[in-house]
């Protein structure tokens, strides 16, 4: 488990899509190999911009993430039926893709 901390406006959702992406097409992050996997990436403050900077590093790094899987709504883990309701979500890829090698909440 990794927490990512810091001031608001730092790039802390860019590092966490650098390294989602990474691990879902198997390309290096910061030099460093990566075991390629499917991930799901829970967004939440930044839903609403995660499409273009997608886009953005699939552009700039000439693949596109196909094992990356992008929440399409926010989830309050605050609240017992939300987190039951990701559960199963997670429970269904995992049917469908094989063990997730990362499971990133923002």
């Amino acid at each position: 488990m990794v927490i990512l901390f810091g001031e608001p406006g730092v790039g802390k959702l860019f590092i966490a899509l650098d390294i989602a992406c990474c691990i879902a097409t198997g390309g290096a992050w910061q030099w460093l190999p990566v075991k390629q996997g499917s991930v799901f990436y829970i967004a939440g403050e930044g839903h609403a911009g995660i499409s273009q900077r997608l886009k953005a590093w699939s552009i700039h790094r000439g693949m596109v993430p196909e094992k990356l899987f992008v929440s399409n709504t926010v989830v309050a883990l605050t609240e017992s039926e939300a987190v039951q309701s990701i559960i199963r979500v997670i429970k269904k890829m995992v049917k469908e893709h094989g063990q997730l090698a990362l499971i990133m909440i923002d």
